[in-house]
């Protein structure tokens, strides 16, 4: 009987602290629930020498949860991972700034800005190019094209707003805006472009000898995101429609330049610009005086550099041409242009096209 009373006394005893444990394990706070360690020393203390059954017990308890934790380690690790893939891909596709507003679930408010200068480009008889090619052979064409051009932009202080077919759109000066620096950053992406191109062989096609036409414009526009599906950042505005007539009013391998870029670059005196005459632009009332971007003049720093803005890297220094006085008494008294101006209406209002470029 004293046998009995006592094990009912050590089965009360232990349910007791068995009942404690729980009740602790439960506790709101996860800080105040015990280990592992604290729960296996408990119950050895009441089991004694005979704890081999839940020994294993816990150990594979143990082990199960170091398993679990070192699971989830992982399963967070490929998370994170997969995140910076998700946003790597969200800031390719928009702009810094406006892929975290979307992030944070904000609405984005479209913007008006005063000055920003945009780049439109094409390839020169793409159409008759690509019958003579098969869609896979036109595919890798572009795609070996546009890599080229998205290595050659990463240099400069512009932002890349869409590709469409042969044409490819590029904007400095928005969202971030960089003061009058766009039309700088614009033409020196412009002068790297037509350089690289005029080396670029077409697969397959060593004979075949690609050409583009460049044209850029410099003027106020709208830009906000359309869309929730797949958000797009768009411009909207004149100027976008000026930039690209730009484009399809210039000549192969050459970058037509509006005369408000023009007007933007001449203080620089770094970029050599040559005056090409009135030009008919398609929803314009007069013709506009255009010009043709040569090149971008060496300027003597002490890297050897012609520096470009604070978001923009150097330009290598070209090697220094001989010392030539014609050419130096050229510089000093050049020639104007022929004057073929034409009256220019007072007051005229802004015309907008519906023309939207995303």
């Amino acid at each position: 009987d004293k046998m009995k009373d006592r094990r009912k006394e050590m089965m009360r005893r232990f349910l007791e602290e068995v009942q404690r444990l729980m009740s602790e394990c439960w506790h709101e706070d996860p800080i105040q629930r015990p280990d592992f360690n604290h729960l296996f020393s408990h119950v050895r203390k009441f089991l004694g020498r005979d704890k081999t059954l839940v020994d294993n017990l816990l150990g594979r308890m143990q082990k199960i949860v170091s398993n679990l934790e070192t699971i989830v380690d992982q399963r967070t690790l490929e998370l994170r991972q997969e995140k910076e893939r998700s946003d790597m891909l969200l800031y390719r596709m928009l702009p810094t700034s406006i892929a975290e507003q979307l992030k944070a679930e904000k609405k984005v408010q479209a913007e008006r800005f005063e000055s920003v200068t945009i780049y439109f480009s094409d390839i020169v008889g793409f159409t008759a190019l690509v019958h003579k090619m098969k869609p896979m052979e036109v595919v890798t064409l572009l795609d070996d094209l546009y890599k080229m051009f998205d290595q050659i932009i990463e240099a400069f202080d512009v932002y890349k707003v869409e590709t469409i077919g042969d044409a490819y759109m590029l904007v400095s000066g928005l969202p971030r805006k960089n003061g009058t620096e766009h039309v700088k950053e614009i033409a020196r992406s412009s002068l790297g472009i037509l350089r690289e191109v005029s080396g670029f062989k077409i697969r397959n096609r060593p004979d075949e000898v690609l050409k583009i036409r460049i044209g850029m414009h410099t003027g106020e526009c709208a830009a906000g995101v359309v869309g929730e599906t797949m958000p797009r950042y768009c411009l909207f505005g004149d100027t976008v429609n000026i930039a690209s007539r730009m484009e399809s009013t210039g000549e192969a391998m050459k970058i037509h330049v509006s005369e408000d870029s023009q007007k933007l670059l001449a203080p620089a005196a770094t970029f050599k610009l040559d005056y090409r005459g009135l030009t008919t632009v398609k929803g314009r009332p007069h013709p506009m005086k255009t010009y043709w971007l040569i090149e971008e003049k060496v300027v003597a720093v002490p890297n050897g550099n012609v520096t470009g803005t604070e978001h923009s890297r150097s330009l290598p220094q070209s090697p220094v041409a001989k010392h030539n006085p014609l050419e130096e008494n050229a510089l000093k008294n050049p020639v104007a242009p022929p004057s073929r101006s034409v009256a220019q209406p007072t007051g005229a209002p802004l015309y907008y096209s519906v023309e939207t470029v995303c």
